[in-house]
Formats: C-alpha cells, structure tokens, sequence
C-alpha cells in the first residue's frame, strides 16, 4: 500500500508535535509555493528536525519512529524506501542523533546506516 507524502508528514507530526511547527515555518525550503512536497522533502526537513532538536526525543518517540521506519525502509513503496534511505538515514548516518536510533532499526536499515558512518 502505498504512503502519500501528506500521510508520511502527518505520521511524523503525531510523533513529533515540534516537527510540525518546524515543517510550516518559513525556513522550510521543501514545501513548494503550492504547498506541495515529496517523500523526500518530508525527510530532507525531517533530517534538519532531528539535528536540531534529538536531544530532546523520548524512548517513545524513538521507538514510534522506529517502527515507521522499519516499515517504510525497504517496503513495497520504492519511492518512500528511497526517501527514508537517502534522505534521512543516510544523512543522520555517524551523527548523535542516529547512535539511540540505530539500535532500534531491523538488522537491514541498520547496515545501511553502518555503511554511510564514517570510518573510525
């Protein structure tokens, strides 16, 4: 079944009430001027919010997002799978916001992750 953009965003929101005030601020540069976005957008803001802001995340929010991105990274929906592999796992890959989370992910989004870390 596929996930619409809007309903990738509004998955993310209920998680994470401060990405929704994030994804309407005027900064937000993946919102077109119609107000459209991708799968991609979502997740290229999505990234910045985590930056930001993962110290401040819950075991639950960890471990809500955790099950989203379990279902989404390698689903039957390529256009979401790539998103959540290249614009936000990818990205976060090595930083401290993707240390708590990586322990949650299953066994394959995980060596994903491992393979963007930078060599130690």
């Amino acid at each position: 079944m596929r996930i619409t953009a809007s309903g990738v965003l509004s998955e993310l929101v209920t998680i994470f009430p401060g990405f929704g005030v994030q994804w309407n601020g005027p900064d937000n540069y993946f919102r077109g001027n119609d107000g459209s976005f991708t799968h991609h957008g979502v997740f290229a803001e999505f990234t910045a919010y985590c930056r930001k802001d993962f110290e401040n995340v819950s075991a639950d929010q960890l471990r809500l997002l955790s099950v989203l991105l379990n279902e989404w990274f390698e689903g039957p929906d390529v256009d979401l799978d790539n998103a959540v592999a290249t614009c936000f796992l990818e990205n976060i890959a090595g930083e401290p916001c993707s240390r708590r989370l990586k322990l949650l992910l299953k066994p394959s989004a995980r060596a994903f992750v491992g393979k963007w870390e930078p060599a130690t």
